[in-house]
């Protein structure tokens, strides 16, 4: 029981992470398309720095590199590859769960509480900004749909 508990927390935040992931990326679509096509200095300076912020969320979840066996050792595994690896070694067994798992798992889920919010403070501050900033010089504003529910639980 414990350990379904724990692994239904994590999975609910890998989840979250996901969709996260894939909201940043269709907004990064249309912003790189912004920056390839406009001539206006403040669009193109507000939107690097969009990117960039963009950019660096994304690889606080994500591994971006390349790895092999050979290589292993010289990244760090991200957020989101973290907790599939935790989930995985937790299993289905009927082995009790250690305190280090549990340990672990709330460090993990504290981590992704400070990931989420700045997820949402980019997608309700930067993005919608940045989206007015378009509307301003007489440009669409992001197709920027909302995020899909964003825990299980609300899907049921």
């Amino acid at each position: 029981m414990e350990r379904d508990q724990l692994s239904a927390s994590l999975l609910v935040a890998a989840t979250e992470m996901t969709r996260g992931v894939r909201h940043l990326q269709k907004v990064k679509q249309q912003l790189d398309f912004i920056l390839q096509e406009s001539s206006s200095k403040n669009l193109t300076d507000g939107g690097k720095a969009l990117n960039e912020k963009i950019d660096t969320w994304i690889e606080n979840i994500l591994q971006k590199e390349l790895r092999t066996q050979q290589n292993n050792y010289q990244f760090e595994a991200r957020l989101l590859v973290k907790y599939k690896i935790l989930l995985n070694e937790m299993g289905d067994g009927n082995v009790p769960v250690t305190q280090g798992t549990k340990d672990v798992t709330v460090d993990y889920l504290e981590q992704w509480k400070i990931f989420k919010a700045e997820l949402e403070e980019i997608i309700s501050k930067d993005i919608s900004k940045y989206s007015d900033m378009l509307k301003g010089a007489g440009l669409p504003e992001f197709m920027s749909p909302k995020m899909e529910n964003t825990t299980i639980k609300e899907k049921n």
